[in-house]
């Protein structure tokens, strides 16, 4: 693998994890100012406190490769930033992982959640599992190789990797508004059945975002950089499943909405409904059908069919 390609991946990756940690900040940050959140207790305040410096030292820590990159080796290409890109990662995830965890327990107060910490120890053990957990069991030393196969597998781990990119500001943008929303007033005068869904929505979407940070994880821990099959295995998966539960918790939260604003039920339920099937039609189904035509065209030994409307 080519030394620029090395250093490019690993900026890209700290870009994905920066990213999806970036709307946990600025939840962290704006929810002080939020009327209902002044009215949570003192621990809760203090567990935000906790978590908005571990957060916010954490982004220190994640912007420290640029800097590095343009000072100690003068923005030139060498080995030693891809090195250090790799063990900002590695260190950067776990705290990154307990912040988001934190972050969920004034949302699990403010909801009136019988057991507070539950929330926060299950998305503390998610994070922590999908961003180490299967890395760490797959880490090995990879060797770098110049034939076709390794520059064309490298290409397609560029592409899930920014895929990955494509969608994170979708679910961040979800996200933001979902966890924000609870501290306003208006929340709390919903129908408890429109605040479960909210709930439903919002654990949909983090186990989304979560997921779409998952292959820059793995790649990074796993291979230290290096182009492995399994790095495209896994960026393909987690990002389709992050899409499989993006769309019902986008779909769960508009069904919200349009129920505030129209204060009818089955209309408010009909266009959600619509939404996530639609998605899912133009996400999975189509996508699978024209991967069938072309496996089909393959295996008749015809030239596959390039034009998806064709």
């Amino acid at each position: 693998m080519k030394l620029k390609d090395r250093v490019e991946d690993g900026l890209n990756e700290l870009r994905i994890v920066l990213l999806g940690g970036q709307v946990f900040a600025a939840f962290a940050y704006s929810s002080c100012f939020q009327s209902r959140f002044a009215s949570l207790p003192s621990r809760v305040l203090w567990v935000q406190a906790a978590a908005i410096t571990i957060i916010t030292v954490t982004f220190g820590w994640l912007l420290w490769p640029p800097a590095f990159h343009q000072i100690a080796d003068a923005g030139l290409l060498t080995s030693r930033t891809s090195r250090i890109t790799t063990q900002v990662l590695d260190c950067g995830l776990f705290p990154l992982a307990l912040a988001v965890a934190l972050c969920t327990l004034p949302v699990a107060v403010a909801l009136g959640f019988s057991h507070v910490w539950w929330p926060v120890a299950a998305t503390a053990a998610t994070a922590t599992l999908a961003w180490y957990a299967g890395a760490f069991s797959r880490k090995k030393p990879q060797q770098g190789s110049d034939d076709e196969g390794a520059d064309e597998l490298e290409e397609r781990i560029k592409l899930v990797l920014t895929e990955c990119r494509v969608v994170l500001p979708g679910a961040q943008a979800s996200l933001g508004f979902l966890f924000a929303d609870v501290f306003v007033d208006s929340f709390a005068k919903l129908p408890r059945s429109s605040q479960y869904i909210h709930i439903a929505s919002l654990v949909l979407v983090l186990l989304a975002t979560i997921l779409l940070m998952m292959p820059a994880a793995y790649h990074r821990i796993a291979t230290r950089g290096d182009p492995a099959e399994s790095v495209h295995k896994v960026g393909s998966s987690a990002l389709l499943a992050a899409m499989f539960l993006l769309a019902p918790g986008m779909g769960a939260e508009l069904f919200v909405v349009l129920r505030k604003l129209t204060n009818h039920v089955g209309l408010s339920g009909a266009v959600a409904a619509a939404f996530v099937m639609l998605s899912y039609l133009l996400w999975f189904a189509f996508s699978a059908v024209v991967r069938f035509r072309r496996d089909s065209d393959a295996s008749s030994n015809s030239a596959p069919d390039e034009g998806a409307f064709s």
